[in-house]
């Protein structure tokens, strides 16, 4: 827990260093931004939907189970449970969810502060939405279902049939690769980029280890969800950056630490 806040502490104090220029990097259209917005929260809706619909495990078909019908890569999750490791899993992505308000530590990201908005609620609906509408559709038992340590009544229920994918992996990596993602865009030059991706993955990284280890998903749902998560947070701004970047190399501003 220490070095994630350690680490924490050393991406935000990157941005007592670095200035971008006025110009931002991004580009908008309403109607984008408005297909983009529906889209996400149509997923949103669709996956409530079918949540509502899915029918849980009989307790005929927990005891049909076997873990035989489950592949290699995945057969070691279902000997994993633990409540404590699933809170901090939980209390990790909340830190990382929040990670792309260290932005705002610039004063020039600040001056953007609207259009970063959109952006990260477009990222966050697409993530999240995509593993709403996946997990009743797919309809994957989680880990525990198979591990006879626990009680039947935890196997019946709609919880225990969205595993695949896992949506705090797909949350947690959407918003790591946000951050990196616009971190880069506002300093193209900057010697610690490389540093702010790496960062910011392994922490994503770090709550997707919890969901295995606190038998909520097998090692296919979290690999699932970092793929999806990191091309969502990553395509999104992609896709509105400006066709000729002209932002120039930051430099260090000694005032820029005094003006937040």
């Amino acid at each position: 827990m220490i070095k994630i806040f350690n680490l924490l502490n050393f991406l935000v104090l990157i941005f007592f260093v670095e200035v971008v220029s006025a110009q931002s990097p991004y580009k908008f259209k309403t109607g984008k931004e408005l297909a983009l917005l529906g889209s996400g929260i149509g997923m949103h809706t669709l996956g409530f939907l079918l949540h509502q619909i899915q029918q849980p495990l009989t307790a005929g078909q927990v005891k049909e189970l076997t873990p035989k019908s489950i592949n290699r890569l995945d057969r070691g999750a279902i000997s994993h449970w633990s409540p404590k490791t699933q809170k901090t899993g939980t209390m990790l992505l909340g830190i990382n969810v929040l990670l792309p308000l260290s932005l705002l530590l610039s004063g020039k990201v600040r001056s953007d502060l609207e259009n970063l908005a959109t952006l990260y609620s477009e990222t966050m609906f697409f993530a999240l939405g995509s593993a709403l509408v996946s997990k009743p559709t797919i309809g994957r038992n989680r880990p525990f279902v198979y591990n006879t340590n626990l009680p039947l009544e935890k196997k019946t229920t709609r919880y225990a049939r969205r595993s695949f994918y896992s949506g705090h992996a797909v949350t947690a990596f959407a918003a790591s690769a946000f951050f990196a993602k616009v971190y880069s865009d506002y300093f193209p030059n900057s010697k610690y980029r490389s540093v702010v991706w790496c960062g910011a993955l392994l922490q994503a990284s770090v709550v997707g280890y919890t969901r295995y280890r606190a038998g909520k998903h097998f090692p296919t749902d979290i690999l699932t969800g970092a793929i999806v998560g990191a091309f969502i947070g990553f395509i999104i701004p992609e896709i509105h950056k400006q066709e000729k970047n002209s932002l120039t190399e930051p430099q260090p501003d000694i005032a820029f630490s005094f003006s937040f």
